[in-house]
């Protein structure tokens, strides 16, 4: 099932966020209670979107956190997705989709984006253009 996050979720997605962050960035390490705020600002504030999914108990199993903001060289917004973790096959798919409707329903956005994590072996983005987003450039940076 998958359902808007509330409030009393932000302990289990930010443990899951947590989890997610110590797998992607191994040589970073990540900082609990940035994770929480990050978390709490995207379940508590209108301005964000924060979905859950849980199994047929009602645990939570996955999340998708997102940040909306003002763009820096362009009116209106961009959401940009900060978190995203699905333990039950399909659940991340259905989150993408509704987050992605969501998203082309609000005017005041204009750019929608989805950044993959170092490391990744490209599963995500094939799961990404599925969901409707295009590719649109390649990221280079660092961590150090």
């Amino acid at each position: 099932m998958i359902r808007k996050a509330k409030t009393s979720d932000v302990k289990l997605v930010s443990v899951l966020a947590h989890r997610v962050a110590k797998e992607c960035y191994p040589n970073l390490l990540p900082n609990k209670d940035s994770i929480h705020d990050a978390v709490t600002a995207c379940i508590s504030s209108p301005a964000h979107y924060s979905l859950v999914s849980c199994d047929d108990s009602g645990k939570v199993t996955g999340a998708i956190g997102v940040m909306v903001s003002d763009m820096l060289w362009a009116e209106r917004k961009s959401a940009s997705v900060v978190m995203f973790y699905a333990e039950v096959p399909g659940d991340g798919m259905k989150m993408l989709r509704q987050f992605i409707e969501w998203a082309r329903g609000r005017r005041a956005i204009k750019a929608i984006g989805f950044m993959v994590d170092f490391g990744n072996k490209g599963r995500i983005g094939k799961l990404i253009k599925r969901a409707g987003l295009e590719k649109l450039g390649d990221f280079y940076g660092e961590y150090k």
